[in-house]
């Protein structure tokens, strides 16, 4: 088998049957600590199965001993499950970075709306941190629609769910789409629920978080060339502040119509010059 496909087996089986691995796990850890005794955290390292054998020998087939024995393995059987919870948490999470890589590299791209944002309703949260149901849709390659909720904190850009749809790239984002806006996600064939949005391309979403970006330090530089006024009246003979103050304005000129980077650069709260002009 090739890499992709040996990629895209272990990220649905890692998503898909990350609790049967887990209940497999725990299983057999138990297993192993009934057959060398050890000492677990509920006392079940000890030999269970060789004293209740013991039991039952002594006691002739009573029924109290069968039910010592069922009693035995229920214990057993809700000690795994709980093992399997915690375990099937922890291959998540080590998991799901790699998972998302995958996703990224072998994924199909399609094109998706939000559809819903709805206010969750909690009389005692803060009023500036709401919580907000979201709803979108995709239609994959073959036509068939696709439906994928999670929550978010106006509080906290990132959801609040513990199955969350990340972004790719992370160091690009900024918000979630908003209501009625279309982007495009990432999936892999048979694991729908689990897209990643992207934040790079060219979607609506991505041009209208661009401008956002862009109009954000527009303001910014306004701001900076503000405060250098403040300080060039305040001492109007002084070269330094002069030059600095006409590049500040240049900066705000050049980015509002050519996208140029700015030549000043903040170090160490003052402002210099990337090179010499």
């Amino acid at each position: 088998m090739s890499m992709k496909t040996l990629s895209i087996l272990f990220v649905r089986t890692i998503i898909k049957q990350r609790f049967l691995i887990a209940f497999f796990i725990s299983c057999g850890y138990l297993l192993l600590s009934l057959y060398f005794k050890w000492d677990l955290f509920l006392g079940i390292g000890e030999d269970i199965f060789g004293k209740t054998r013991e039991l039952f020998k002594a006691s002739g087939g009573d029924w109290n001993v069968y039910l010592t024995i069922g009693l035995t393995l229920l214990k057993l059987l809700l000690i795994a499950l709980a093992l399997s919870f915690l375990v099937a948490i922890v291959i998540y999470f080590l998991s799901w970075p790699l998972c998302c890589k995958i996703i990224v590299l072998y994924g199909e791209r399609a094109s998706a709306l939000m559809e819903m944002t709805s206010e969750i309703s909690n009389p005692n949260r803060e009023e500036h941190n709401k919580i907000f149901r979201c709803m979108f849709s995709f239609v994959d390659v073959h036509g068939k629609m696709h439906k994928n909720y999670f929550l978010k904190s106006s509080d906290i850009p990132l959801p609040t769910q513990s199955r969350v749809v990340p972004t790719h790239p992370k160091d690009k984002f900024v918000r979630y789409p908003k209501l009625g806006e279309k982007f495009e996600v990432l999936y892999l064939k048979g694991l729908e629920d689990w897209p990643i949005i992207l934040n790079t391309g060219d979607s609506e979403f991505v041009r209208h978080i661009q401008e956002e970006h862009r109009q954000k330090f527009i303001r910014q530089l306004s701001e900076r060339v503000s405060k250098l006024k403040i300080l060039v009246d305040a001492d109007p003979l002084n070269p330094e502040r002069q030059k600095i103050y006409q590049q500040a304005e240049q900066d705000l000129h050049n980015y509002q119509q050519f996208g140029t980077e700015p030549m000043l650069i903040e170090k160490v709260g003052e402002l210099k010059f990337k090179s010499n002009p």
